[in-house]
Parts: structure tokens; C-alpha cells; sequence
């Protein structure tokens, strides 16, 4: 019997910042010193120790459902430690990263990615340069956090006895961790908007030169009877085929600036889908994938 699931997400946002400032100054550093090493993939696990790594990763894709990201993390490194199963290092990663725990998600890709198969290095290069651009951001989110708290406490400490006026401003810092799904050009720019211009100008210019070009060539038909025609109706035939010519460069010109929005539009779209992707972690091949045969 198997079984095999599939964890995906997007992260957003950036992690708990410790309230006290002393500490949270050196909090990363802190925590990579500590941070457990990551033990190397055992080989032939017992059975009782797959069974038991089973019931671990099930444990760990409940707690991850229900959004205790840290526990679910805990299951899948305990899971690993038995299994040796790599895909499982990339589920941990998963969960730190939904849990805005940056530095242990890269730590966990890292591992995966130095274990991985080649084809997929390449698609986790560009989740780890996702993870490093998302905690850098929160690295300065936090820094100016820290410096707002120190102003507030300095002025705290020189005011203590005089009435305070309520603040509008916003914390520093709160907008500084911006969401990546927003990531990219927009698809509809301004070469875009100058494109749908050219394509009605010329849609219209091409219908009206049209009906005026069929209007002039009926006026020379009514010139003409019996084979013979009027003077006249040399120049209403002559610019009836003006009128006809510059009906189908109008026509052109939209059709050509059409297709030009077309394309224009497509490679928008497109990028902004590379940058939004970039800016997730998403699993791909093996990754986030583990197996068991009992």
C-alpha cells in the first residue's frame, strides 16, 4: 500500500517580531546559531521506523491543514529523521515558510536542494532567491520596527510627565513587507492603450472611406445609361477608388495593430505570471512529495 500527497502554497508577509529590542537586534543571528544540523538521509530504515515515519507525515499534513504550521514542520523533520526520504526536507521548508519563518525555510530548501535531482536545481535556485529576496525584506521591516520602538522610548522617557497627543502615523515599517502575488508589469500598458487606439482609428477610418467609396461609385452608376456616361462620372469613379484604397489601408492598419496588441498583451501577461511565481514557493517535480510502501 502507498500513499503520496502533494503540499503547495503561497507565503505572504513576514514573521514574529520579539518585543523586547535588545533581543530582537540579533534575533537571525541567534536563531541560525541554534538552529539543529540537519541530519544526513539514513539508508535501509527499518520497517518499524517507516510505519512510525508514516504516521508522522499524516500527523504533519493535518497540522499543516489546519494551519499549525510550526507543528507540522516539527512531524515532517521527525518523519525525515527515520525515513531518510529527501522529498520530506522540502515539506519542512514548505511549513517554515508558511509559518513567516524565513531562515529555516531556506535552510530546509537548501538541504533539499543539495540532495535534489538535476533537473530540478534550476526551479529551486529561483525558490531560494524568492526565500532570500522575502527575508531580507523582513530583515528591514524589522530593523525599522526596532528604530520606531527606540524613538518611541526615547520620547517616552523625555515626556513622561507632559500630556500626549495621539499619533496618526502609521507604525514604521508596516508597509514595508509587501505582498509579491503583485509582482510584475501590468498586462495592460501604455503601448497597449496607444495599440487599441490605432485599432479603432483605423477600423473606422476603413468603414467610413468604405460607404463613402460604394456612395461614389453608385453616384457614377446613375451618370451612366445605355453604355454612355456623363463627365462627371469619370471623377466620381475616380474617387471612389481613392476612397476604396484608403479604406483598405485603414482596415491594414487595424488589423496590423491588432495583432500587435495581441502579442503586446500575451508577453505581459506572461511576465507578470514569471514574476508572480517567483514570488511563492511552490513545489515542483519530487518536491513536497513523499511515499511510503509498506
Amino acid at each position: 500500500m502507498s500513499r503520496k500527497t502533494l503540499l503547495a502554497l503561497t507565503t505572504t508577509h513576514s514573521f514574529f517580531v520579539a518585543p523586547l529590542l535588545a533581543f530582537t537586534m540579533t534575533a537571525a543571528s541567534v536563531t541560525t546559531a541554534i538552529a539543529a544540523p540537519i541530519a544526513a538521509p539514513v539508508k535501509d530504515p527499518a520497517s518499524e521506523d517507516v510505519a512510525r515515519a508514516g504516521e508522522l507525515y499524516d500527523n504533519g499534513s493535518g497540522l499543516y491543514k489546519e494551519g499549525s504550521y510550526d507543528g507540522a514542520a516539527m512531524a515532517f523533520i521527525q518523519a525525515y529523521e527515520l525515513s531518510g526520504d529527501i522529498d520530506l526536507l522540502y515539506n519542512v521548508s514548505l511549513a517554515y515558510d508558511r509559518a513567516e519563518n524565513f531562515e529555516e525555510a531556506l535552510r530546509y530548501l537548501e538541504a533539499y536542494r543539495a540532495l535534489a535531482p538535476k533537473e530540478e536545481r534550476a526551479g529551486l535556485g529561483e525558490k531560494v532567491d524568492s526565500l532570500k529576496l522575502r527575508l531580507a525584506r523582513k530583515s528591514e521591516a524589522e530593523a525599522n520596527a526596532d528604530a520606531a520602538q527606540s524613538d518611541a522610548a526615547q520620547s517616552d522617557a523625555t515626556t513622561v510627565d507632559e500630556p500626549k497627543e495621539p499619533s496618526s502615523t502609521e507604525p514604521a515599517g508596516s508597509g514595508s513587507t509587501s505582498t509579491d502575488r503583485d509582482a510584475g508589469p501590468r498586462v495592460f500598458t501604455p503601448l497597449a492603450g496607444v495599440l487599441t487606439g490605432l485599432v479603432v482609428a483605423g477600423v473606422a477610418t476603413g468603414i467610413i472611406l468604405g460607404v463613402s467609396s460604394r456612395s461614389a461609385t453608385s453616384d457614377a452608376q446613375n451618370q451612366c445609361s445605355g453604355g454612355l456616361c456623363q463627365t462627371s462620372a469619370s471623377s466620381d469613379l475616380d474617387r471612389a477608388r481613392g476612397r476604396a484604397i484608403g479604406a483598405d489601408i485603414g482596415f491594414g492598419v487595424g488589423a496590423v495593430s491588432a495583432l500587435a496588441l495581441i502579442v503586446v498583451i500575451a508577453v505581459n501577461a506572461s511576465k507578470r505570471s514569471k514574476a508572480r511565481a517567483n514570488a511563492m514557493l511552490v513545489p515542483s517535480g519530487r518536491g513536497g512529495a513523499f511515499a511510503f510502501s509498506f
